[in-house]
């Protein structure tokens, strides 16, 4: 996978290459930009009461 100076991505496969590049019709589109929206609105969690590292709620007995 190459980003381009114009932000642009290109994949290039390779036999035994870990990305992959996956395809989807249209209505597969539309779920995943609307989990993606749904993602990217919710409310960041302070650092304090998230650890961000492993996604695990933290203990105030720390």
């Amino acid at each position: 996978m190459t980003v381009e100076k114009d932000g642009f991505t290109r994949f290039a496969p390779a036999a035994k290459g870990r990305d992959r590049y996956l395809t989807m019709d249209k209505s597969q589109a539309i779920r995943v930009i609307e989990a993606q929206r749904c993602l990217a609105s919710q409310p960041q969690l302070r650092s304090s009461q998230f650890d961000a590292g492993y996604g695990v709620m933290l203990s105030a007995a720390r």
